[in-house]
């Protein structure tokens, strides 16, 4: 499988992965060259791979004269397989000589079996013979100075390792120091900066769009089982629903993370369509889905209604969907007066894409509440929407078979993705006196209410 490994130096800026080559099944070169509109998660989803970063350097040198150094995979990628023999060196990374800053191509250039090579690119070399080895040629200092994000690939004599630093910033030294620490022999620079960008386990950190991007197949027995998908709906540029301070988008990826990392705890595969505040097209939201068993896209409402609802396949049974409706019934959350159905078109086809396009996987929305209907203070109320989450994770423990582990009071001082954070300001005996720190705590912009304990 893919063993990522958090590492701690530098302020925790990095994460490092690390694959063995035998668990690699293909490995190779995604190009567009000039292209737009194309990122990295598009490389990844029309080559199949596990694993991608973003592609290699560019320059505008001309043919022969270009001023940076170059690298290829030549003993990693034969026409995408995996190939061990190499035509330039025996390390794994070897020199390649990209043509008018084209600097990942299949190649014409043939490696000591007569085959060709595919080649990616990287300016500056990082680690040689296990030593830090930054040969600068053509590149300025500012530019191995500043502090930006950054994605490198390195190896070992059994393993690939990728770096990235995603929205954290690193200077390329540090990027060296990081891989030499991980074991690398040799390392090399990726593009970073705005161009920064991974996919992972099929979790997706964007960057711009590029033209190129490096990417692994993983055989079949390593693969992660794929269970969860928690998809937080809408994102980036599309705010989803919004009324009276209320932000889908922000409620949704709230949503996402908290029950993905609830899951976790009961030791429920999980993972999520989005870790940041990004854009997915429909396209990229589904091929990612589809690679699952089970998912949940969790949005909020609009229109002025009250209550949850959960949608499910017109080919899918509604025991999930059923199930979520009955924790929220439990925890006496209002309910839609129909909150369990499917919808189809014209042409008896699901009228949801997430359900369409999504090929075998079966895929729940729930619609948790309105933002303008008559919960509209309450769902500002981080309390309110977590209790409604946790009625999710309940719904897939019942659905797993698996024990249900309640919040303990010492898990709301742990850091982790998507947990939300309770401040009680104080309790009373007198009932009058509760009311009273309420009002004056909304008087002054807070969310807040009375609860009987």
């Amino acid at each position: 499988m893919i063993r990522k490994y958090k590492v701690t130096p530098f302020n925790s800026i990095f994460t490092v992965y690390r694959l063995l080559f035998g668990v690699i099944d293909k490995a190779n070169v995604s190009l567009k060259d000039k292209q737009s509109g194309y990122s990295v998660l598009k490389h990844a989803t029309e080559q199949g791979w596990d694993m991608a970063v973003n592609g290699p350097m560019f320059s505008n040198g001309k043919k022969g004269v270009d001023p940076y150094y170059y690298w290829n995979l030549a003993d990693l990628i034969v026409k995408g397989k995996l190939n061990r023999g190499g035509n330039y060196s025996d390390k794994g990374i070897a020199f390649g000589n990209p043509f008018e800053g084209i600097s990942a191509y299949q190649s014409t250039t043939s490696n000591s079996n007569g085959k060709p090579v595919d080649f990616i690119g990287g300016a500056p070399t990082l680690i040689l013979d296990g030593k830090i080895n930054m040969d600068m040629k053509g590149l300025t200092s500012s530019f191995a100075n500043q502090l930006t994000p950054r994605t490198a690939i390195g190896i070992d004599k059994a393993n690939v390792f990728i770096l990235v630093t995603k929205g954290n910033k690193a200077t390329l030294k540090m990027v060296a120091e990081e891989l030499l620490k991980q074991g690398c022999t040799t390392a090399i620079n990726l593009d970073g900066g705005g161009s920064t960008a991974i996919v992972a386990d099929l979790n997706y950190t964007q960057g711009r769009n590029v033209p190129s991007a490096f990417g692994i197949k993983l055989k079949s027995d390593a693969r992660p089982s794929k269970n969860w998908i928690q998809d937080a709906g809408h994102g980036g540029s599309d705010p989803g629903a919004i009324s009276n301070g209320n932000v889908e988008k922000d409620y949704n990826f709230e949503a996402a993370l908290y029950v993905n990392g609830r899951l976790k705890k009961h030791g429920i595969d999980s993972t999520c369509t989005r870790t940041e505040d990004i854009t997915l097209s429909n396209t990229e939201r589904t091929n990612i889905v589809k690679q699952y068993k089970n998912c949940i896209s969790h949005h909020f409402n609009a229109g002025g209604g009250s209550g949850t609802e959960t949608i499910h396949s017109i080919h899918s049974t509604p025991d999930f969907a059923n199930t979520v409706i009955d924790e929220l019934r439990n925890a006496n959350y209002p309910v839609r007066p129909k909150p369990v159905f499917s919808k189809k078109t014209s042409q008896s086809k699901d009228w949801y894409y997430m359900h369409r396009d999504t090929g075998n996987c079966k895929t729940t929305i729930i619609e948790y509440e309105f933002v303008d209907g008559p919960q509209t203070s309450k769902i500002k109320d981080s309390m309110y929407r977590q209790e409604m989450y946790e009625c999710t994770v309940k719904a897939i423990c019942r659905y797993e078979g698996v024990t249900y582990k309640p919040l303990r009071p010492q898990e709301a001082t742990e850091k982790e993705p998507g947990k939300l954070y309770r401040v009680q300001v104080g309790a009373f005996a007198n009932k009058e006196n509760a009311e009273k720190l309420k009002d004056e705590l909304k008087s002054k912009g807070y969310a807040a209410f009375v609860k009987s304990e």
